[in-house]
């Protein structure tokens, strides 16, 4: 059975350059980018170089970019940081925001060393820059906002907000910068990311997501704070010790490289191909609906949130039909965190009906996605829903009323009787019978 992969979101595969990259690397910079000699300067070139690259996808100086573990890390390194800088700070974040951000946050906060606002977005699923202007006090210290959602693919207004934080430090005249937050995890690769003109403080890189190796970075402006949480032999400029995976890190810069190269010719392709796969939905006989799709918000354009609308065409239910169809309900880091058939506290917070959001499924296309599968895909969905249907239409025809639970003791102590009364009768007749022989 051939598989059809539509879940980009959730991980990427290698791109073959970065792949190729990756192993080149394990051959020759094997050696410890903080020695002296020769092949530890090589391996310390190949580290520069691969931050030069990010920094060019991003328009940032390659001392602006600190490598570590992944987007989780580096969303809580930009808190932790905040956290550590002032005294119990008021920090905003949005209520769809990805769990990397929202659990460290509430983890502090209950810990007493932060306070945390959840700002609303609105009906049309993103954070209103009026909503943070709206809650802003002089107390508030970072806003976190993700550039993108990662469920329903609408990109948030990032520099708009920008606009907000700097306008109300200039009205009150504030001593501290309300220094800003943007994950980027699930917009690189996907539409241009400039940290200028976004005009963030801090922003959050992750490699899987755009055919890249499992570590990540972080953008930082060398002005306002960053912690380090891991103490040790001061690697990274002492934000980050621990001997660095310079075959990742060679990885990570070649995706990087691809990315700045080619970010307009793929996004060009993404939105080709999830467009026609939307336009194959809203043409076809099912009621369906888009999440997130409106004339009002923008989207990534690979994602697509949709549900079919029925009792029984819940997403878990239709992808149990179709087993060559390898995509999910949802974000893939939720899965461990709620179970399998709950309804997506996202498209809630989104203003997306429960009856809606029970029944969602998540596609993201990648670059090597095609047409011709996407309307395979499709077809097999529409195929799922139309047996779901007719399950249901079987389940609902009358049965037989069942007896009360008393009525079918009753009955079956009558029917025990009856036996037990019709076997004596037998006997009494055999003994008859035996006794007019004799």
């Amino acid at each position: 059975m051939e598989k059809i992969y539509l879940d980009y979101n959730a991980t990427t595969p290698l791109d073959s350059t970065v792949y190729e990259k990756i192993l080149e690397s394990l051959k020759i910079h094997w050696a410890n980018p903080s020695s002296t000699y020769n092949s530890g300067e090589i391996a310390n070139k190949a580290i520069e170089n691969a931050r030069k690259q990010i920094g060019d996808m991003i328009n940032c100086e390659s001392q602006e970019i600190i490598f570590t573990s992944g987007g989780t890390e580096s969303n809580f390194m930009v808190i932790n940081s905040i956290a550590e800088q002032f005294n119990k700070p008021t920090i905003i974040t949005s209520n769809i925001e990805h769990p990397s951000i929202e659990n460290p946050l509430k983890k502090l906060e209950k810990d007493g060393r932060i306070n945390v606002i959840f700002a609303p977005v609105c009906k049309y699923g993103f954070v209103e820059p009026q909503t943070i202007k709206d809650l802003l006090t002089p107390e508030v210290k970072l806003v976190t906002i993700m550039l993108a959602n990662n469920e329903t693919g609408i990109i948030q207004p990032i520099s708009e907000i920008a606009q907000v934080l700097e306008d109300y430090q200039k009205e009150h005249n504030l001593k501290d910068k309300i220094l800003f937050h943007t994950d980027a995890a699930q917009a690189i690769g996907k539409i241009p990311v400039d940290v200028k003109k976004l005009r963030v403080d801090y922003l959050t890189i992750v490699g899987h997501k755009f055919y890249g190796p499992r570590i990540g970075a972080i953008f930082f402006n060398k002005n306002y704070p960053l912690k380090p949480i891991f103490l040790g032999g001061g690697q990274e400029r002492n934000y980050r010790s621990g001997t660095e995976n310079t075959a990742m890190i060679v990885g990570l810069g070649q995706a990087a490289l691809i990315v700045k190269e080619n970010v307009f010719g793929f996004y060009n392709h993404l939105l080709e191909v999830r467009d026609y796969f939307e336009k194959l939905l809203l043409e076809s006989d099912f009621k369906i609906n888009i999440n997130g799709k409106n004339d009002f918000s923008e989207r990534i354009p690979n994602t697509c949130n949709f549900s079919f609308i029925g009792k029984e065409s819940t997403g878990l239910n239709i992808l149990f039909q179709c087993p060559q169809v390898e995509t999910g309900l949802g974000a893939a880091c939720h899965v461990q965190t709620r179970e399998i058939s709950s309804v997506s506290q996202v498209l809630l917070n989104s203003h997306i009906p429960e009856e809606i959001a029970r029944n969602a499924m998540r596609v993201s296309m990648g670059r090597s996605t095609t047409k011709s599968e996407v309307k395979k895909v499709a077809d097999l969905f529409f195929e799922a829903v139309k047996q779901l249907e007719l399950l249901l239409e079987e389940d609902s025809e009358p049965e037989s009323v069942p007896f009360p639970k008393e009525e079918k003791e009753e009955k079956e102590e009558k029917e025990r009787k009856k036996e037990k009364k019709k076997k004596k009768e037998k006997r009494r007749s055999k003994k008859g019978i035996k006794a007019n022989k004799e």
